[in-house]
């Protein structure tokens, strides 16, 4: 997988994907837009996809993720649409998303442990 670096958009949601987001997704240095949300995917967001500069949207939605959020994704200038809801174990303050740009980050107010003082977040149940 690593290894098709002209790849643009990812989409594997909803495909019982299990074990922890691949590494080697940090190779696809044309990836604009990763789904990967609804499987069982576990572990913590691997620091490679801070590589992906051409990145518009990491849809990571209802997996089993855990760990901090770094600023990994800081340097992402395209970056415009997070999800990471139904991650019950991701934590951290994500405030320097904002240096982004417009960007939307998806959590859930219930059972995130997630902050952002300035994002434009929208919080669901």
């Amino acid at each position: 997988l690593g290894k098709l670096t002209q790849m643009t958009d990812l989409q594997m949601n909803y495909n019982q994907l299990n074990g922890t987001i691949p590494r080697e997704l940090g190779n696809l240095m044309e990836l604009a837009y990763l789904y990967l949300g609804d499987n069982t995917l576990s572990g913590p967001i691997p620091i490679e996809l801070g590589k992906l500069t051409e990145m518009t949207g990491i849809y990571i939605e209802n997996n089993l993720l855990s760990g901090t959020i770094l600023p990994r994704f800081y340097n992402l200038p395209n970056l415009n649409y997070l999800d990471v809801s139904g991650n019950r174990d991701l934590f951290g303050n994500v405030s320097f998303l904002c240096e982004t740009g417009n960007l939307t980050v998806y959590i859930e107010r219930t059972t995130s442990n997630l902050s952002c003082s300035c994002c434009n977040i929208d919080f669901f149940a």
